[in-house]
């Protein structure tokens, strides 16, 4: 009985190193979704900032300083989110 338990568990465990290795590329299919999705949302995201700060840059009473100064918040921002992915990517290969 023991005997065929552990040619049963012998015999698995190719099977769950494939499992294991198929669990990999489906994070590294997923992260690389991720990164699409995030590029896209980040340009989307910049222009919405921007049409809340053009009355800034546009109006005479406008202070360019506030409105240069939250975009570049943003990109600093957009910047640690996508050094943190890159980080985790190359940390999961």
């Amino acid at each position: 009985m023991k005997n065929k338990f552990a040619i049963a568990i012998v015999s698995l465990m190719p099977l769950l190193a494939s499992a294991q290795i198929d669990i990999g590329n489906e994070i590294t299919k997923q992260g690389n979704s991720f990164i699409k999705t995030f590029s896209i949302l980040a340009i989307i995201g910049l222009v919405i900032v921007f049409i809340f700060n053009l009355e800034h840059f546009t109006s005479k009473q406008g202070d360019t300083k506030k409105g240069i100064i939250s975009l570049v918040v943003y990109a600093i921002i957009v910047g640690f989110v996508v050094v943190i992915a890159q980080y985790l990517r190359g940390v999961s290969l």
